[in-house]
């Protein structure tokens, strides 16, 4: 499966819905909402209709949260999934820490669900108890993900090990989930403030077994560099815009030009859309908002499953 960023259309993937209450056009996730309504505590029913008369389905719930939720039970429906992957979810983290959470979903065979840093959002917890899974994964440190939220998550799921995977800062972080995940010689790397084209990389790398490494706009962080020494090819998801060409020339240095590629668009949906066909798959194609970019975390990691 793959996915692509829309301007404006549906956020997951995945199938045809009514129009939104207050007449909202019917390409807009019946999940959508605005950033205030987001505290839902109550997740809606996931539609996912298998029809050959509709073979577009839609993974959708009340917030983000929600979404999440349903991208889980979409891909776990009945079986208990023994590892759960739990990172931030707000806009002010803008995702850094669930940025390589894809590929780690992809090597534990479990769902990245979301949190707020401070508290557990009741749709999140539900989902736990359902689970009930051994080992929940926490990304990021306590300002990502606070103590309290941990100890909700202890209490959601009581059967579990809650073990946090977490370094100084993202960029950090993403080496400590990529080192965890076990991924080989090769790597994906991205721009840690630019979420749209780490969020498209991250099926791709997962199906390749790569790490999902952060940059930043001045230059390749010296945790970053580590990383890319136990690495053979790299590939860089981004344009100039977003991945300058004075960090493309220290990667080059690390690994040698010849070992390095570019993947890219003339915007996140173009750099979509070049990512599809530089690593095409069979089966479905996950679709989500390049305008509203968190639910392009579960769109990720449910697209790099196979089937």
């Amino acid at each position: 499966m793959f996915w692509l960023l829309l301007a404006g259309c549906a956020r997951v993937t995945s199938g045809a819905a009514a129009p939104a209450a207050g007449g909202a056009p019917a390409a807009d996730l019946a999940a959508a909402a605005a950033p205030a309504a987001e505290s839902a505590t109550v997740p809606t029913p996931c539609p996912q209709p298998e029809s050959a008369k509709h073979p577009v389905d839609r993974v959708a719930g009340a917030d983000r949260y929600a979404t999440a939720v349903c991208a889980s039970r979409a891909a776990f429906p009945a079986s208990t999934s023994g590892t759960v992957v739990l990172a931030r979810g707000d806009d002010a983290g803008a995702w850094a820490d669930a940025l390589a959470g894809t590929v780690l979903a992809e090597a534990v065979d479990g769902p990245v669900l979301l949190t707020d840093p401070a508290r557990l959002p009741e749709p999140t917890s539900a989902e736990l108890g359902r689970l009930q899974p051994r080992t929940v994964l926490v990304l990021g440190g306590e300002a990502a993900v606070s103590e309290a939220v941990a100890a909700q998550v202890r209490a959601a799921a009581p059967a579990a090990t809650v073990r946090r995977i977490a370094g100084p800062d993202r960029y950090a972080t993403a080496a400590a989930v990529s080192a965890e995940a076990g991924t080989g010689g090769t790597a994906f790397v991205v721009n840690g403030f630019r979420p749209a084209d780490a969020l498209v990389a991250g099926a791709p790398a997962a199906r390749a077994g790569a790490a999902l490494l952060l940059v930043g706009d001045a230059g390749v962080p010296p945790v970053t560099a580590d990383a890319l020494r136990q690495v053979r090819d790299v590939t860089i998801v981004g344009g100039y815009g977003v991945v300058p060409a004075n960090v493309e020339a220290q990667l080059a240095e690390l690994v040698g030009r010849d070992h390095l590629r570019r993947v890219s668009g003339g915007d996140r949906t173009e750099t979509a859309a070049s990512v599809a066909r530089a690593f095409p798959v069979d089966g479905r194609l996950h679709l989500a908002n390049g305008g509203r970019l968190v639910d392009a975390i579960g769109a990720g990691w449910s697209a790099a499953r196979a089937g």
